[in-house]
């Protein structure tokens, strides 16, 4: 008797299970989405220059960064990929997990670096994914499409519509 609860319990697991355990996998999920940061910034060449998990240094330490190499990059793109959690699907956004690029053209005004946005129609692009969608190993095609201005703004894409564009 004790076998056949063990194989009863084995295949709840495997189609589908309870709700706990659907909730648990996608707890283990999000938290090694988040494991390795939620910022990253590329350089025009899609190399991943900062990776960080808190935006304002993030951002400070970019902008350092930049100051080391200041005429290198004057008049280059650098783009920003961050990660958010939105806790849940809704009906106004199509996925958990919202990935933002961000398209910045760097320039010095009076000495100091400033980071405005490249343009506004293909500089702020928003792709949603489910937690079991969401893989890190996309955003540097992600970056490139963005910065050939393939995706424009004020769409929300999902994984099917980048399929569909032969994307990912």
């Amino acid at each position: 008797m004790i076998h056949f609860r063990y194989k009863v319990i084995n295949l709840n697991k495997q189609i589908g299970g309870n709700k706990k355990d659907a909730d648990d996998i996608e707890k283990k999920l999000i938290k090694n989405i988040f494991k390795k940061g939620n910022r990253f910034w590329y350089n025009n060449n899609i190399k991943l220059l900062l990776n960080s998990g808190n935006p304002d240094k993030a951002y400070k330490s970019i902008i350092k960064y930049i100051y080391k190499k200041k005429q290198k990059y004057i008049g280059k793109e650098m783009i920003l990929i961050s990660v958010h959690d939105w806790g849940e699907k809704t009906e106004i956004l199509p996925a958990r997990i919202e990935v933002n690029i961000t398209i910045y053209k760097i320039s010095e005004v009076q000495g100091n670096i400033a980071l405005p946005v490249r343009d506004r129609t293909h500089s702020h692009i928003r792709i949603f994914f489910s937690p079991n969608e969401f893989d890190r190993k996309h955003f540097k095609k992600l970056a490139q499409v963005c910065l050939n201005k393939k995706l424009k703004e004020d769409i929300y894409y999902t994984t099917n519509e980048l399929k569909k564009l032969n994307i990912i």
